[in-house]
């Protein structure tokens, strides 16, 4: 909403919002109900609690009975709809005759004429409220909320001590149960960015004096028939318990709001017809009941449901988050009249996002809703000349494109899979079409309207469908990059007016944030005219292109074309999506892969604009040569206290070897830090796959919050770079239903894969936690990573905090009488003079007679303590020549078969190499061939 009008949008929609119920939608999901018969039907639940409907598998009407059992629908002579006399059944479960009464119904005729019927019954309803002088509702600072448990006389609640059960839900920081993401008040306080923090009060459970049926059976309209009774009811039974004046903050009169948690299910999930559709209406300008506590009237309320219909979990705070938000003022943004229209789904809290994780996460509040809220301004957008950047939703960041209309734009907000956008259909920039309107906003039919949908996402991929949410966002999977005037979909105002303003070059960045170019469209360039690539070579190319009349500088894209799912994907070079490279008429392309086919195009730029993509040329890297490859090192043999051979593979056309070897000093220690201040959101060069936190006395170390390892597999892992890990500290606690079996593996990053260093079998669950530290003597050599891994067979879950790994920067000191030795064509090298128990490395580089190759990985040895002569084995063979006698080792327990071949491909000897060494003789200097366990070795002579 536009600033000038989100206070009285607010303002407007406590006055009128008596005209209409609002509730949370149905659950999208099909489930399954058990008929009185013991028979069980697929049902698809529609609507909400203004009006719902039951359709079967196959998309009959359903209508229940006075037990609540299904039955088909069927129309009378005068085209009434009523319940037929079959019992509903799924498709192969009916017999014949139910078959051919189910054929004979007219399915698309019946539901038309069922709305129709709705419609009159409801008008009769809900046409009647007054508005009355109220405040909008507060939503800045600390306010006060009533929460009150109910339960029926005939329906008990099934959580354990509900009270502290539903105060966790509602405040604990951090609350994990049934794999919950945070609290009801994390949720309000994060949204908000701080701005608004509910204080919840809980009090009850209470036993009502009727059955859930006198509260919650469908009414004439197919609205619950007496739910502000229920409220009336509970708050009678408490007033004695509860000053209710100090839920009047705005001191109006009137309690500001009461929400109700009632036992057992809600209908919206699948519940029975007699349960209660979670709800916010109004006790006295909805229903007409009068009731005074204190002083203040009983008006405004909103209730939802104890436990998931079909299992036995508490439910989540989707449907509070939800039903709350009508409290603040926000309308429901789900097609509330259930017409064809396409809506946000479950990309916003107001529309079906109250399910994502089955209500355990729902998402961030969006940018239009935080904007009438009173939570963010965002920046408007004005055609400059620098790349906007667009944080995620979470800081609190989103753009403005205005129209001009005072209360029609659109925002553009960053939304991505982390905390409690995790469970979104997608992740990139999604940009939003506000129309306020305030007589649609008071009718809460904000998107019913299939022709003009007052608060849309302009789905990038231009398809509105629940099947393509994930190309909703942009790039998004169809990989769109603009959106203008011009486009669709695109920045036209419902008037067709136009902004004259185009968004270009939208990319997500790894570290998930949005950059993107704002133009102004009505300046105008020629198009970009490339020109052919020069000094190309295997890694790289001189891009070249014309300069552009009136261009300031110059946008390079330069990428490779690669197939996924059938179709051709643009995969950008890194740093090279809409670089900017100034007034100049080439760039060098570096770092590329050989044998490779790139593509590059250019735009000129002026001051506030860009012009049009030129044609794009292409170019392919040159093929590999012998400077682009490296030996292959194996590791050390005959490593005494001051000795080792150095050994290395054949390479393919090397003439020769030159070796260097390092001693391996340690240098300064430093530590990388990880104490989670920013939550899931971890520093530079960590990475984790947790996604919620712990903020709960007790879960956290030094302070909060900790991190929560709450699914087998979660892990933290430490920065992977070229120097060693030598320390390793951190904190834990498991939580009291952690399982017994549950552990932690601790691993190091060694040899490019992941190696187990340590286990906690027995995991600290007690106050307070437990520290671990590991030291070198644990940790081991050439450690250059720490990962903490949360092995969780069934329950529970780990904080994990302050984590500290420290790490010994490595100097490799040259060793003289070492340096590029050339050992000319020999696979090793017998090293000498060394230290005793002293780590060394050493590095091999080949030539061909005319190129040197690239040098190959370090490989480390550590010398053995002084006087141990012992030799150490890594390898399973070994070879070298001396005299004409070719010397042949086999460490293993296993034989090892030998053949050698002249060049010629003559065998010479074939032998079994049984543990220990075996000499072959070679009659005359030449060139010999020999293959052992299935690799081949050059033997130059």
């Amino acid at each position: 909403m536009h600033k000038i009008s989100h206070a009285a949008i607010c303002m407007f929609i406590l006055f009128l919002i008596g005209i209409h119920v609002y509730g949370v939608p149905a659950k999208p999901s099909p489930f399954t109900f058990k008929q009185s018969d013991g028979s069980e039907i697929m049902v698809r639940l529609f609507g909400d609690e203004n009006y719902h409907f039951y359709l079967s598998e196959d998309g009959v009407l359903l209508l229940p009975d006075a037990q609540g059992d299904f039955y088909f629908a069927e129309q009378e002579s005068d085209g009434a709809v009523k319940k037929s006399a079959v019992l509903a059944k799924n498709v192969n479960q009916r017999n014949a005759s139910e078959q051919l009464f189910v054929s004979s119904l007219n399915k698309d005729q019946l539901l038309k004429k069922y709305e129709t019927r709705y419609a009159a019954n409801n008008q009769m309803k809900f046409s009647a409220p007054m508005k009355r002088a109220s405040s909008a509702y507060p939503t800045k600072g600390q306010q006060k909320v009533l929460v009150i448990l109910a339960e029926f006389s005939d329906v008990h609640f099934q959580t354990e001590n509900p009270k502290e059960a539903f105060y966790r839900l509602m405040n604990e920081p951090g609350y994990s149960e049934n794999g919950g993401t945070g609290s009801a008040r994390d949720f309000y306080m994060e949204s908000s960015f701080g701005q608004y923090e509910p204080m919840i009060d809980v009090y009850g459970p209470v036993v009502l004096p009727h059955e859930m049926k006198y509260y919650g059976a469908p009414s004439a309209g197919a609205n619950d028939i007496r739910p502000a009774e229920m409220i009336r009811d509970a708050c009678q039974l408490l007033d004695s318990e509860i000053d209710f004046s100090e839920y009047d903050l705005d001191q109006d009169g009137a309690i500001d709001n009461v929400y109700l948690f009632y036992a057992g299910y809600g209908q919206a999930d699948g519940g029975n017809v007699n349960t209660i559709w979670p709800h916010a209406w109004y006790v006295w300008q909805g229903a007409r009941i009068m009731a005074t506590f204190d002083g203040v009237q009983l008006d405004r309320y909103a209730c939802s449901n104890e436990i998931q219909s079909g299992s036995n979990e508490m439910v989540g705070i989707g449907t509070f988050c939800h039903e709350f938000g009508h409290v603040l003022g926000l309308p429901d943004l789900y097609s509330a009249s259930y017409s064809s229209t396409e809506h946000p789904g479950n990309w916003t809290l107001m529309a079906s996002g109250s399910y994502n994780n089955n209500g355990k996460t729902p998402p961030y509040f969006s940018a239009y809703e935080r904007y009438a809220l009173g939570w963010i301004t965002p920046k408007v957008i004005n055609p400059a000349d620098t790349v906007f950047v667009l944080p995620a939703i979470s800081t609190n960041e989103a753009y403005m494109i205005k129209t001009n209309k005072e209360n029609e734009y659109f925002l553009l907000e960053n939304r991505q899979l982390k905390k409690w956008d995790t469970y979104l259909p997608g992740h990139g920039m999604l940009v939003w079409h506000i129309d306020y309107n305030e007589y649609v906003w008071a009718r809460n039919t904000v998107n019913d309207n299939s022709a003009h949908q007052y608060v849309d996402i302009e789905e990038a991929d231009g398809i509105a469908s629940d099947a393509t949410r994930t190309g909703d966002p942009f790039p998004g999977t169809s990989g769109a990059i603009s959106i203008t005037d011009d486009t669709k979909p695109g920045l036209l105002a419902w008037d067709g007016s136009r902004r004259n303003i185009g968004i270009y070059n939208i990319y997500e960045t790894a570290d998930s944030i949005i950059l993107f170019d704002a133009i102004d469209t009505t300046v105008k360039l020629d198009a970009g005219v490339t020109k052919e690539a020069t000094e190309v070579t295997p890694v790289s190319f001189r891009a070249n292109w014309e300069k552009v009349a009136n261009a300031t500088g110059y946008v390079i894209d330069v990428y490779k074309k690669n197939a996924q799912n059938g179709k051709e994907v643009l995969a950008y070079l890194d740093g090279y999506r809409a670089k900017q490279v100034g007034n100049v008429d080439s760039e060098v392309i570096l770092n590329l892969e050989p044998e490779t086919d790139y593509y590059y195009t250019v735009r000129g730029k002026g001051n506030t604009y860009i012009g049009d993509y030129s044609e794009e040329t292409v170019v392919r890297t040159l093929d590999k040569d012998f400077r682009f490859f490296a030996p292959v090192v194996t590791a050390a043999t005959a490593v005494t206290s001051n000795s080792f051979t150095a050994n290395w593979e054949l390479m393919e056309e090397a003439q020769s070897y030159q070796v260097s070897v390092y001693r391996l000093e340690k240098g300064d220690l430093y530590y990388e830090i990880n104490d989670f201040f920013n939550g899931v959101k971890v520093p530079e060069g960590w990475d984790t796959n947790c996604t919620v936190t712990y903020a709960a006395p007790g879960y956290f170390g030094k302070e909060s919050p900790a991190i929560s390892a709450n699914r087998d597999g979660t892990y933290v892992q430490s920065p992977i770079g070229e120097d060693g890990v030598e320390s390793l500290s951190f904190w834990y606690r498991g939580s009291s239903n952690l399982a017994e079996d549950s552990k932690l593996n601790i691993y190091g990053y060694k040899d490019g894969e992941w190696k187990i260093l340590t286990k906690i079998e027995s995991i600290e669950k007690s106050l307070g936690g437990a520290e671990v530290t590991l030291d070198a003597s644990l940790i081991g050599d050439s450690c250059f990573a720490i990962r903490i891994e949360h092995k969780r067979p069934t329950a529970g879950s780990v904080a994990l905090d302050d984590i500290v790994v420290g790490y010994r920067s490595i100097v490799n000191v040259e060793l003289p009488e070492y340096t590029d030795t050339n050992v000319m064509d020999k696979l090793y090298l017998q090293v000498s003079g060394l230290e005793p128990n002293t780590i060394y490395g050493y590095k091999v580089k080949a030539n061909n007679g005319v190129l040197d190759s690239m040098p190959s990985d370090l490989k480390v040895v550590r010398t053995l303590e002084a006087g141990n002569s012992i030799e150490t084995i890594t390898e399973v063979f070994n070879w070298f020549v001396s005299d004409r006698k070719l010397i042949l080792k086999n460490y293993s327990a296993e034989c090892i078969d030998a053949e050698v071949y002249t060049i010629s491909g003559i065998l010479l000897d074939k032998v079994s190499l049984g543990i220990g060494t075996t000499v072959i003789a070679l009659p005359d200097n030449n060139i010999y061939i020999m293959k052992v366990d299935g690799k081949v070795y050059k033997i130059i002579l």
